[in-house]
């Protein structure tokens, strides 16, 4: 089963520069990247671009995304989006804190997302599971493999990407098979 990683704080930096995202880039692989898989697009982010800009890189970011959903939308395909960062906590107009994405970005991505098809967003960086909604987009943070700071079991959530909508996940912790 092929695994995708996204870039996160303790990858490129709280503040990434050039130099970071060269080294993921050689060490890694692409920090954005979209993989389109039946009627879904799996478009993945490098969140860090939006939480603290790196010139050039930022934009060129968003350039992209903003042509990925377009393509995506015009095939009529359900688009999951996965970062790091959530974009809220809780509620979509809160504050900016350590552990969510500006209040300009976010509103930005959350129109940008609810124009083009997009059915879910996928993050981590909480350590916490979370389970939010914008409108008809689930914002999911699920539990980690490595530590949850709400004390749920180590795991990870799979989600069943078919018919349905909202499409449906569940938790599955490690040292017990998938269903």
């Amino acid at each position: 089963m092929p695994c995708y990683c996204v870039p996160g704080n303790h990858d490129i930096g709280n503040k990434p520069t050039l130099e970071s995202l060269r080294r993921y880039r050689e060490t890694i692989g692409k920090d954005y990247f979209e993989v389109e898989h039946k009627e879904f697009a799996f478009i993945f982010v490098n969140t860090q671009l939006w939480k603290e800009a790196v010139e050039g890189e930022s934009e060129t970011q968003d350039v992209w995304l903003k042509e990925r959903l377009r393509v995506a939308s015009g095939k009529g395909q359900r688009v999951f989006v996965v970062g790091h960062y959530p974009l809220f906590c809780k509620e979509a107009d809160e504050a900016e804190e350590y552990m969510n994405l500006p209040i300009d970005k976010r509103m930005e991505l959350l129109s940008l997302y609810d124009q083009n098809n997009v059915v879910a967003v996928l993050h981590g960086h909480t350590h916490t599971l979370t389970l939010n909604n914008y409108k008809d987009i689930q914002m999911v943070g699920a539990e980690t493999t490595s530590k949850n700071f709400d004390k749920r079991p180590l795991g990870f959530r799979l989600w069943h990407a078919g018919g349905k909508l909202p499409p449906e996940h569940e938790f599955v912790p490690l040292g017990e098979p998938c269903p």
